[in-house]
């Protein structure tokens, strides 16, 4: 009966942190990039007209262009140029290739 109780919490468990720290991450991510965009953006527009979430629309709005600029004939060319580099150095390639094969999985 004991060890019945320990598997159930332990499953559980093993459920819930998974979805917690994803969500947290997700939580950390979006506030980090939030807080990037309003320094940036506090450049050229003035505090009383930012609205909290403008940075992520505006990250959203830069991500769809390159994509719109990727889907482009002679734009993939350039962005395998710029990409390049990136196969090199040993560290940074293995880094951008995890994340890489990890975007094209999902």
């Amino acid at each position: 009966m004991k060890n019945r109780v320990i598997r159930t919490f332990l499953a559980g468990l093993f459920a819930f942190l998974p979805l917690a720290i994803s969500v947290y991450i997700l939580f950390w991510m979006t506030m980090t990039l939030e807080s990037i965009a309003h320094k940036f953006l506090l450049w050229y527009l003035p505090d009383f007209l930012y609205v909290p979430g403008m940075g992520i629309l505006r990250g959203i709005i830069l991500i769809f262009l390159l994509g719109a600029l990727l889907t482009r004939e002679g734009a993939r060319s350039i962005y395998e140029k710029i990409e390049a580099p990136f196969t090199y150095v040993p560290l940074v390639k293995s880094i951008y290739f995890a994340i890489k094969d990890l975007s094209s999985y999902l």
